[in-house]
């Protein structure tokens, strides 16, 4: 291997976005295992166990696996601190099940942490063979007496399925509740932003996008229709924006913390998307839903969400087996007519 070679690999390895991950690793470690400790120590002079729920990264992950809080939450003697990426902690700051919250910044600070806290109890959700989302890198182990891992989970089942199969040993089907921030002025909110009226929500993107993105002039079309046929507005969530905007047509974006914006989703009259973590918020706000599923990796009729949503009851599952392109826009807007009709 030349020199230019080496040189080129290295420089797709440390790039700047690399460099600026790293840094700010390296500068919540510590932090992180100091509050690690004074955790512990608190617990224990209170005679309580300090009990970690970890699951880190991946919004529709996260919330998924909530109901796995409410049961650990039967042991009356547990402290349970979920350890969580900064990027999603909102999603479960305000949830009284959880005691405290540990922010970190990726899987790899995790790896770190992990090997400096044994004999801490450890609830770990994470499905074996998964990478960290800032570094790639060697894959974080969780193996299982049920084979379940990044090549075979769903199937296993829904997300919370296989999540309570690895941090319980046992399997559980609820719905997700979400916890939005008790201080946010909701309809101010949307009084000043002229939702007031009513709007169905659009999540027209998804974190993993490989295999779940519907065409965006399908998802055009379809907001289209709801401004054509209804008195609603249409409100976009989602970092990535694909709707034109328009006086009806709005963006929520990332200007609110989640937990904001899980209070504005809860007023939608509707939501339409793929699978993502907004499916899964929209599910966890039993919000009258569209949700489209094609193939996605080797998995060609998995179900992703739990509680009703699994078999069907408060939202329309518009599935196919082969690439999520193959669904027409005509069964979208049929189904989004009837849920809105229902809402």
């Amino acid at each position: 291997m030349t020199l230019d070679v080496v040189r080129r690999k290295l420089g797709k390895l440390f790039t700047p976005q690399t460099a600026r991950r790293a840094g700010a690793l390296l500068a919540s470690l510590p932090r992180s295992a100091r509050r690690l400790r004074t955790l512990a120590a608190d617990a224990r002079a209170r005679g309580k166990t300090l009990r970690l729920i970890i699951l880190p990264e991946r919004m529709g992950d996260v919330i998924a696996a909530e109901p796995i809080a409410r049961e650990l939450r039967r042991a009356p003697n547990d402290h349970l601190v979920w350890v969580i990426g900064r990027s999603f902690a909102d999603l479960v700051r305000f949830n009284p099940n959880i005691d405290d919250i540990l922010e970190i910044t990726c899987l790899t600070e995790w790896m770190a942490l992990d090997a400096l806290t044994p004999g801490v109890a450890k609830t770990r959700l994470y499905v074996d063979g998964i990478h960290c989302s800032w570094f790639g890198g060697p894959a974080l182990r969780n193996r299982n007496a049920f084979g379940i891992d990044m090549d075979s989970y769903y199937d296993h089942g829904c997300l919370l399925e296989v999540f309570s199969l690895l941090g319980l040993g046992h399997r559980l089907d609820a719905r997700p509740h979400a916890w939005p921030d008790p201080a946010f002025d909701v309809d101010a909110w949307l009084k000043h932003n002229g939702l007031g009226d009513g709007f169905v929500a659009f999540h027209c993107g998804a974190a993993a996008a490989a295999g779940r993105l519907w065409p965006a002039a399908r998802f055009q079309a379809a907001a289209d229709w709801v401004l054509a046929n209804t008195g609603l507005a249409v409100l976009e969530v989602g970092l990535e924006p694909v709707l034109a905007p328009s006086e009806r047509i709005r963006r929520l974006g990332g200007g609110l913390p989640l937990s904001r914006q899980t209070a504005v989703l809860a007023r939608a009259k509707a939501f339409l998307g793929g699978d993502s973590g907004f499916a899964h918020l929209a599910n966890a706000l039993d919000l009258p839903s569209v949700v489209l599923l094609g193939r996605y990796r080797d998995f060609e009729n998995r179900m992703p969400f739990s509680g009703p949503w699994k078999t069907g009851q408060g939202a329309a599952i518009v599935r196919t087996r082969g690439p999520i392109e193959q669904i027409g826009l005509d069964a979208v807007i049929s189904a989004l007519q009837t849920r809105i009709g229902a809402a």
